[in-house]
């Protein structure tokens, strides 16, 4: 192998693994950050957190705490992790202290890149919701073991 080669190589090496350092903490774990941010901020300081929801585990307690929280009109945080194809996605069921009710969905890179960029950065949207429910289903012998999904009616 030439010296040529050599140098060829260590710069591909140098480069991938700079790219994965970069996949691994920058804008993701970032963006998911500003994603819980925002739901603790809207439920408020003294809301109840109802956990986070993964579509490996069974998500019942989660979703029990959040109607019930809903039912009683209790300020309360309630978040699911999707098991996204290429980039993290997540949402949250939030009510504060007032009884607003809101979904908050967040996608790491929604142009369906590992990494987002400035003309396709992560996205994080907060609707505003007149009643929210929960859709859950067991998927029989399959990763994920659960598909959860949230539905906001929005207000007119």
């Amino acid at each position: 192998m030439t010296r040529g080669t050599k140098r060829f190589f260590l710069i591909v090496a140098v480069a991938a693994i700079g790219g994965f350092a970069y996949w691994l903490t920058a804008p993701t774990l970032h963006g998911y950050a500003d994603f819980i941010a925002r739901t603790k901020l809207l439920a408020g300081a003294s809301a109840i957190d109802c956990g986070c929801a993964t579509e490996s585990d069974d998500p019942s307690g989660v979703i029990n705490c959040s109607e019930s929280a809903l039912r009683e009109r209790r300020a309360h945080f309630a978040v699911v992790d999707h098991i996204g194809i290429d980039s993290k996605v997540a949402s949250a069921v939030v009510s504060d202290a007032a009884g607003v009710v809101h979904k908050i969905s967040y996608d790491s890179s929604p142009c369906g890149r590992i990494f987002p960029t400035r003309s396709c950065p992560a996205r994080l949207e907060t609707q505003v919701c007149k009643a929210v429910s929960y859709g859950v289903k067991k998927v029989a012998s399959t990763e994920p073991a659960w598909a959860i999904r949230i539905v906001c009616a929005e207000r007119p």
